[in-house]
This record gives C-alpha cells, structure tokens and sequence, in this order.
C-alpha cells in the first residue's frame, strides 16, 4: 500500500521487499483521500450508499437488458419504494442504451456527472457509471 508521498511511500523506514511504485508520490492514500475525484473517494461513496441505502444493502439482484452489448444494466430491489438502477458503460465509446426501467429519477452516483436518464432511451457517456433510484 502506497501510504504517503514520502520515503519509500510510507511503507517502511527500512528497504522494502518489493519495490515502490514510481507514481507513489502522487497516487497515494494521504493525497487520495483528500481528492473528492479520486478512486479512494469513489470507493468511500459506493461504500456509504450501500451502507444507507436499503436496495444495496439486502434488495435482489435484477438484470436488465440495455439493448447494447456495451453497456452492462441491472436493478437492485428491496420492496416498492427501495429501488436502484445501475448503468455501466463498458467501452471507450458514447453508447445508446434502451431501458424500460425509467422511473428511476435521483441520481445517486455518476461518472462522469449525468442527469437521470429522460426517457427509456438514452445515451452513457464513454467508460460511464450512472446509479439512480426511484
């Protein structure tokens, strides 16, 4: 683990066993945690939505068929009013995607940011994340 910027990346005060990574003083958990872009901080969001959020947490698992073998679709339901929709972009192109699923209108998460899909056809931007719920 990359801990810090300083001396062999916080790791240890002696000569480490395995080499440090060359872009430790940059990719590190001090300076990831203080970026609210970064992967840590992604990571920290995804854990607290599933910790507050009930479909996360206990729902069940629901594929959707996004109409695009690029793009990766499935709902989380946990009762009526405990719904989430996750939409995965999986190429390094725009897609087009068509869910019936479009009662889904709070963005919860998204990468890069997004609106709440319009209609049941829509567009994710390239290597896009967007979870929503009802």
């Amino acid at each position: 683990m990359q801990w810090d910027s300083g001396t062999n990346a916080g790791f240890s005060k002696g000569s480490p066993w395995l080499p440090v990574e060359t872009g430790y003083q940059r990719y590190n958990f001090e300076s990831e945690k203080e970026d609210s872009a970064s992967i840590y901080s992604w990571y920290a969001k995804l854990l607290k939505l599933r910790h507050e959020n009930p479909a996360f947490r206990d729902g069940s698992y629901v594929p959707l068929d996004s109409g695009n073998p690029n793009v990766f679709a499935f709902a989380r339901n946990a009762g009526a009013n405990e719904a989430a929709l996750v939409i995965l972009n999986t190429s390094p192109q725009e897609q087009h995607v068509r869910l019936s699923a479009t009662r889904f209108r709070n963005v919860l998460m998204a990468s890069p940011p997004a609106s709440a899909p319009p209609s049941e056809s829509f567009t994710i931007a390239p290597y896009g994340v967007l979870i929503a719920s009802s």
